[in-house]
């Protein structure tokens, strides 16, 4: 069927909700409070956390006191246990070599030499950025007098050279060519790496960046360098956790581990760092297995032993067993909202750990995964990129076919009118010759060689770019004034909204 003309159920109205328990997928409305990055959108008029560096302290009993001015409702809980077992975990006493610090303050750091992982793919080409979808905190950076946009619009406040952009709850992210960071949006918990509004404005970092990644309240930058810079707030269900213990980090905080990160990926409240030398670090929420460091008993804040367990950056370390003799490195990490992917160098083999609840790792036991595990996914090509949503997950491989596994609601898999949940990878059969996907919430993007770009799921937060607010079951043409002259290069998606890097207008011959 040709994918611009797609079928539709019925549209229907969906109230928006607050942050919920992603335990279980079942009569789930659309979540557009979390994701690589949502955030609540009932906050009409967003309100600046009064603090100066501190948030209250976090208690880990049972019944933690809430900080979550958004929502009451906490996560579904595990009581926390004195003791983990650190031949499963790979958690015992903090790495000695993890530092965090203020961007001003200088540390020494000896970058072991190691074995190179393959060099990382990331978007280069310069262009233009559009924004789509709601602008309740000037997300789209279009300015406070504008709602929403249901058609991509230009930024125009933006450089011309913007080569990667994050799309995070309520906030975005941009980086120029020249490795200059850009943010704009909801700065209620920092996001935006400055003390200020939610304006348009440069990000204050000492160094050159050449990776940008965005979560629900917080940004990440890579520098040139191997360092790796992030600020606002880690949350749970239960409230902010700080980017530090009891700290959200107002402006850029500087991650020094002991060899350079070559890549950085963000979920919705959680960090991977990938080292030059194969091995991975994690630090953020843990209540999902999405750490893949921490046990189920103490994933919650850290359990008794405390949020530093989660939040100082901990290597993953890989269970013991036959599939996985002779593999020690990794040479590539990807993240969805609440899950890990890791990609086996000089292999095929991908680990992931993380929330399970809709199949979204392919784990048909639909058990949370705590620790690293094989999973069984296969590919026409290679696996170059995985993206997901709160119940579904997206891949890209080296031949531009692109599949989708887990909760077929709110057509998110793009497999048209499916009655169930999706448990391995599956081909979505209209989309081929892609190079780039996108995905958060509900919502899935995908953009062909040709610059074309088509989405498909929920479009009650207009961040389709389609015309009307329903369910689109298929990939669906994108088409619009401004889409339709240029060639989109790349696209990510918020927690209501969606940017694309796209060329100057084509030319006419």
């Amino acid at each position: 069927m040709p994918l611009a003309n797609r079928k539709s159920e019925p549209k229907t109205k969906r109230a928006k909700t607050d942050r919920k328990s992603v335990t279980s997928s079942s009569d789930v409305t659309p979540q557009v409070s979390t994701t690589s990055t949502t955030r609540s959108s009932t906050r009409l008029t967003p309100k600046k956390l009064e603090i100066e560096n501190e948030v209250e302290p976090i208690e880990t009993d049972d019944k933690p006191k809430n900080t979550n001015k958004k929502n009451t409702k906490k996560n579904e809980k595990t009581n926390g246990s004195d003791s983990v077992n650190t031949s499963d975990t790979g958690v015992g006493t903090l790495p000695e070599d993890t530092v965090m610090s203020d961007v001003n303050e200088t540390a020494n750091t000896t970058h072991k030499p190691s074995d190179s992982i393959k060099p990382i793919e990331r978007p280069t080409r310069p262009g233009l950025v559009l924004a789509v979808g709601e602008n309740l905190s000037n997300q789209l950076g279009l300015g406070g007098d504008i709602d929403n946009r249901k058609k991509p619009q230009i930024i125009k406040e933006l450089p011309e050279n913007v080569i990667q952009i994050a799309a995070g709850g309520m906030h975005s992210a941009c980086l120029t060519e020249d490795g200059i960071v850009y943010t704009f949006g909801c700065n209620d918990e920092f996001a935006l790496g400055r003390d200020n509004d939610d304006e348009i404005d440069k990000v204050d970092l000492p160094e050159k960046i050449i990776e940008l990644t965005a979560g629900d309240s917080h940004t990440a930058a890579l520098s040139e360098t191997g360092v790796v810079y992030a600020w606002g707030t880690f949350r749970d269900g239960s409230g902010v956790l700080g980017m530090e213990q009891k700290k959200i980090a107002k402006t850029p905080m500087k991650f020094l581990l002991k060899n350079k990160v070559e890549k950085i990926s963000s979920g919705a409240d959680h960090l991977v760092f990938l080292l030059d030398n194969g091995e991975v670090y994690t630090a953020g929420n843990s209540e999902h297995g999405q750490l893949g460091r921490v046990s189920k008993y103490n994933s919650s804040r850290g359990g008794r032993r405390g949020s530093d367990m989660i939040l100082n950056p901990g290597i993953v370390r890989f269970a013991k067993r036959k599939e996985l003799a002779g593999h020690k490195q990794i040479e590539n990490v990807w993240t969805t909202p609440y899950c890990t992917f890791l990609k086996l160098k000089d292999s095929d083999l991908i680990i992931g750990f993380g929330l399970n609840n809709s199949f979204q790792l392919g784990i048909e036991d639909c058990e949370n995964r705590y620790q690293p595990d094989l999973l069984d996914l296969k590919f026409d090509g290679y696996l170059k990129k995985v993206i997901g949503g709160m119940h579904h997950t997206i891949f890209l491989d080296s031949k531009g076919f692109v599949y989708a596994m887990g909760s077929h609601r709110y057509g998110s898999l793009g497999l048209n009118k499916i009655e169930s949940d999706v448990k391995k990878p599956t081909k979505i059969p209209d989309l081929k010759d892609i190079v780039d996907i996108a995905a958060n919430t509900n919502v899935s993007y995908a953009v062909d060689k040709n610059g074309k770009v088509y989405s498909w799921g929920t479009n009650y937060s207009k961040q389709l770019g389609l015309d009307t607010e329903e369910d689109y079951l298929v990939p669906t043409l994108v088409a619009s004034k401004q889409v339709d002259v240029r060639d989109v290069y790349t696209v990510s998606v918020g927690g209501q909204h969606a940017l694309y890097v796209v060329s100057e207008e084509k030319d006419e011959d």
